[in-house]
């Protein structure tokens, strides 16, 4: 880590930072550990793995296109099909068929695989049995005919069409994955690996098998863990899209030209752990002694935190948590007539959030520590540590993003359900399972929206967590560049990026 920021303040110290480059140079919070699909954990790779890996559909501004498929669609609410376009190859020229997407599926459920978001494939018949070894992979509901790939559903599922846009479910033509063996790569996006320098950079060039034959420019992925850097380099020309423009700059470069704002589809949420499972007053306490406007005022956001972040039309009122000092001081008087003490308070969070979210958690340290006389450490961990943490002993306090694949409701609450890879809130509650079960059924949307409500309720009326509200990403790109987008799923797609003429 210090050895790659000395590198990046050379560079900028010394002057080697070019004025104009014909590549197009974004950075990484960490350099990526493989290639695989299969063990990705972090959304910050996606942006890498992204401009490798083509999906069936693509999502933006609400809709779903086609990309390796010309279309998708549902035969019946347990049946989708998926039209291919004619002549998709590889990066190396040779066809992509249907049997490597039918191949690939097979893989991405194979429990030898180990397959972080292997839930991406549950709603297929006979994933779950697949999953736990009941059955062979290539008993998976999914096949391929006359250029179209079926997907059979275990039961109704109106959203599982959704999880084609992610590129974590593109086709792969090899399980290998190893860095040594980039540059011999087989991709089947728009860009495949030049070259790999580790501790540096990774190029990336046009792919010409891809059926999008716009010319596009070389990229330059960097790795760059600290914002304040990053942003330094980007003033100097050293990068030409800024993913993230740290809180404190928003005020000073939002008036100009290549700042951007794009609203995501997220939930990110301060979460209570298992080892606060019985201390509902306390959970309480902690909830309701939190200055929510201040917070908002700190960090510019264009709603209060303590508000679930998805878009208010997928439920049907305001459902908020409220700074309210007198409760929270009732609620902890109550949780110590049962308790003697309180437990050891040890906040976890990613490194990966940067420093906006270092400054919001020692906000709330300071918070709690002001408005109810309680201690948290707080503890931030690299990206990789800090999941371990969550995966193997859940921490009683812990921040976490939820990064839908989806842009549903569902797709938030089933976070928390024994499907979720993320569920590290642990609940097991029969009417918050069966609201989440009956919502993944319907097909009405004013009923979809009261079980949203129902399911989010429960969530903050029980004070299992504190969401940290709507949040937009706010971004810089160089002007000399068109035709990237970042979508509401925080997708970064590079297929259609031009240099303008000089």
């Amino acid at each position: 880590m210090l050895i790659r920021f000395i590198a990046v303040f050379l560079l900028l110290i010394t002057g080697k930072v070019h004025a104009e480059s014909s590549s197009f140079r974004f950075h990484l919070s960490n350099e990526p550990t493989h290639l695989s699909v299969y063990q990705q954990k972090n959304s910050s790779a996606l942006y890498f793995l992204g401009q490798l890996n083509e999906s069936l559909l693509s999502f933006n501004k609400g809709q779903l296109t086609g990309r390796l498929a010309e279309s998708c669609k549902y035969v019946h609410s347990k049946k989708l099909e998926c039209s291919l376009r004619i002549n998709i190859k590889w990066s190396d020229g040779t066809d992509l068929t249907g049997s490597d997407f039918v191949r690939s599926f097979q893989n991405f459920i194979d429990p030898k695989f180990k397959t972080y978001r292997a839930d991406l494939l549950l709603p297929l018949k006979n994933a779950k049995e697949i999953l736990s070894g009941q059955k062979n992979p290539d008993t998976l509901g999914v096949s391929f005919k006359n250029n179209k790939l079926i997907f059979d559903l275990e039961s109704e599922d109106s959203e599982f069409i959704y999880n084609l846009a992610t590129p974590l479910l593109a086709p792969q033509k090899s399980t290998a994955t190893e860095i040594s063996k980039a540059d011999s790569f087989i991709s089947s996006g728009p860009y495949k690996i030049k070259s790999w320098n580790k501790g540096q950079k990774i190029i990336l060039v046009n792919n010409p098998h891809y059926f999008n034959k716009t010319p596009r420019p070389d990229l330059e992925i960097l790795f760059v863990s600290e914002d304040s850097v990053s942003l330094n380099l980007y003033e100097k020309n050293g990068l030409d899209f800024l993913r993230r423009v740290p809180t404190l700059f928003i005020e000073k470069f939002k008036s100009r030209k290549d700042f951007y704002e794009v609203d995501q589809f997220r939930f990110d949420y301060l979460g209570f752990g298992p080892a606060l499972k019985d201390r509902p007053h306390l959970r309480e306490a902690l909830s309701q002694s939190l200055d929510y406007s201040e917070l908002q005022k700190l960090f510019s956001a264009k709603a209060p935190p303590g508000c679930p972040g998805i878009p208010k039309e997928l439920f049907n009122k305001n459902s908020c948590l409220l700074f309210n000092l007198e409760k929270a001081k009732l609620a902890l008087l109550e949780d110590s007539k049962i308790n003697k003490s309180l437990p050891k308070l040890d906040f976890y969070f990613s490194k990966q959030g940067g420093e906006d979210h270092k400054r919001a958690l020692e906000w709330v340290q300071a918070q709690w520590r002001k408005n109810l006389n309680i201690t948290v450490q707080l503890h931030q961990l690299e990206n990789k540590i800090f999941v371990q943490k969550l995966e193997t002993d859940v921490p009683a306090l812990f921040r976490k993003g939820v990064n839908p694949t989806r842009p549903t409701c569902l797709s938030v609450l089933q976070t928390f359900t024994e499907d979720g890879k993320e569920n590290y809130l642990k609940v097991t509650a029969p009417d918050y399972l069966k609201t989440v079960q009956e919502l993944k059924k319907s097909l009405d949307e004013k009923k979809k929206t009261n079980l949203c409500q129902n399911g989010l309720d429960y969530l903050l009326s029980n004070h299992l967590i504190i969401p940290t509200g709507p949040i937009h990403f706010s971004v810089m790109a160089k002007p000399q560049f068109s035709g990237w987008t970042l979508n509401e799923l925080n997708q970064l797609d590079l297929s259609s990026l031009k240099l303008a003429k000089p």
